[in-house]
């Protein structure tokens, strides 16, 4: 029994220390496998850290080439801006005007030296009006330039500006707006067509009776006037204007129009004496006026009535307004004859003249001061700038002269939302002009811009084209 014991108590105690070791070996293996795991983690956080090192060196290059490339596009753009300039303002100097050296420094103040003319402006009927889309007044040009400065009639009140923007709609230098203008960015942008941005109708040249080069213009829909957005964008890039000047832009429309043809050019003044000699009809304004007597240049000085007598001569008429915009706009429905953007040496504008952006009414008030001591400003030939030909091919549908069409004015809320070959209110008191002229800063020389005024006013700005159905 003594023996029994002993060999069980020395089988318990080996079974004891075999536990002992298997236990020491699972937690010396335990702890291996925390070390081994420990290590692991540690080379994957440090490859971990040295991916991030290289994305942030791959990121950093990247920037660093990006700012390389800013940069050369900035000055690129910086050199292309300094070379536009200076070629506006090489085409602004006054002896590009007219060859002619007897001529060639003549500007429109010549007609206000001259006294007779200037009796006409400064006598002409003025009125004081709100650009207001329902207001039966004038957006007149008559007396502008007694109007902006005071001119020598001391009698005369500066009411309104070119094209209908009244001074009690200008804002000052000191009103929050001009406070901010010299920050905003010039809206001189050069616009390219693009060959899709072409006609996409058919576009053939025409003559009519008075030999005239006519263009074909098809049967189509177009969108008429502006949206609120769109003149809110516009007014962006220039200051002292209020929104609502622009309110008989609203709302835009659609508009179905049969096929017509009308002029490629403005008529000019070899035609209209044509008209005077074959009418035995009285001259214009300004018709004994050197400056504007020149034969291509567009004729001006004349009553919506005189424009209405030669298109009926020439076996013609009066554009209708819709007439006037879809020709203006082209397929694309454009802002500008020529595209969307504005281009200052595309239109015989004031930016043309100034060699520069005018952003806002106070600059456009001193360029015009300067125009007129100067005498470097005024109508040019209606077959200069090309660049700003519409997409069907026509000349200065944006400055150089505003123009006559046929329409009573009305606003566009009195017309149904589609409107098929629209002509207008049977009568009223005052007469559509669309175009702009050589003295208006781009905002009044979009395609979708609306003037009027009395059909028996006449002034140095408004001339005309002709149209006649297909």
């Amino acid at each position: 029994e003594a023996e029994t014991a002993r060999l069980a108590e020395e089988a318990r105690v080996a079974q004891e220390q075999a536990a002992q070791e298997a236990e020491q070996q699972r937690l010396a293996a335990e702890i291996e496998a925390e070390r081994e795991q420990a290590l692991a983690q540690k080379e994957q956080e440090l490859q971990q850290q040295a991916a991030d090192a290289r994305r942030l060196a791959e990121e950093a290059e990247t920037a660093r080439l990006a700012e390389e490339a800013r940069v050369a596009q900035e000055q690129a753009a910086q050199e292309a801006e300094q070379q536009r300039l200076a070629e506006e303002t090489q085409v602004a100097q006054p002896q590009n005007v007219i060859q002619n050296k007897q001529t060639q420094t003549d500007g429109i103040g010549d007609v206000l030296e001259d006294s007779s003319s200037m009796d006409e402006i400064a006598n002409a009927p003025i009125d004081s009006s709100v650009v207001d889309a329902s207001s039966e007044q004038t957006t007149g040009f008559v007396g502008f330039f007694e109007n902006i400065f005071g001119g020598n009639n001391s009698d005369v009140a500066p009411e309104t500006l070119e094209e209908g923007i009244p001074s009690d709609h200008l804002q000052t230098s000191e009103s929050p707006i001009a406070q901010t203008q010299d920050s905003q960015p010039e809206p001189i942008l050069e616009a390219r067509l693009r060959p899709s941005d072409l006609p996409k109708a058919l576009s053939s040249e025409v003559s009519g009776k008075d030999d005239a080069p006519m263009v074909f213009i098809p049967a189509g829909v177009f969108t008429m006037g502006s949206t609120s957005e769109e003149v809110a964008s516009i007014l962006k890039d220039f200051q002292g204007i209020p929104f609502e000047a622009f309110k008989a832009e609203f709302p835009q429309h659609q508009v179905t129009l049969n096929a017509y043809e009308i002029d490629r050019y403005e008529v000019t003044v070899s035609l209209y004496g044509r008209f005077l000699e074959a009418r035995n009809h009285p001259p214009p304004k300004f018709w004994n006026n050197e400056r504007f007597h020149q034969p291509a240049l567009p004729i001006l000085g004349v009553t919506w009535y005189d424009a209405k007598a030669y298109c009926e001569w020439a076996g013609k008429r009066l554009p209708t307004e819709a007439e006037w915009e879809n020709a203006a706009r082209g397929p694309e429905n454009y802002l500008y004859p020529w595209g969307n953007y504005w281009g200052s040496v595309h239109a015989n504008t004031a930016s043309y003249w100034a060699g520069q952006a005018l952003s806002s009414s106070d600059k456009w008030a001193s360029w015009m001061q300067a125009a007129l001591n100067e005498k470097k400003a005024g109508p040019l030939a209606a077959k200069e700038f090309t660049k700003g030909k519409s997409p069907h091919g026509l000349h200065n549908m944006s400055g150089n002269i505003s123009e006559w069409v046929a329409d009573w004015f009305a606003p566009y809320t009195d017309q149904a939302t589609m409107v098929h070959n629209p002509q207008g209110k049977d009568s009223g008191s005052m007469k559509v002009h669309r175009g702009g002229s050589w003295s208006v800063p781009f905002v009044f020389a979009r395609t979708t811009y609306r003037a009027r005024e009395k059909p028996e006013n006449s002034s140095p700005y408004i001339g005309f084209r002709c149209a006649r159905n297909s």
